[in-house]
């Protein structure tokens, strides 16, 4: 496993307990759904690091 696919695993998990929760106050959405919700948080919260590490290294 790479470092990019660790990453990618480890946010998922941090995401996973905000993912039961919003099938409890949803009333039980299909899991696809709230699978595909992560997978697209997961991308924009390491973009958002990205972005964050250049600004504060004065790469961009």
């Amino acid at each position: 496993m790479n470092l990019e696919e660790t990453l990618f695993k480890l946010a998922f998990q941090m995401l996973k307990p905000i993912a039961a929760t919003m099938i409890k106050v949803n009333g039980g959405r299909p899991w696809g759904k709230i699978e595909k919700l992560l997978k697209d948080a997961t991308v924009m919260v390491f973009k958002n690091a990205v972005c964050d590490y250049e600004h504060e290294h004065g790469l961009k």
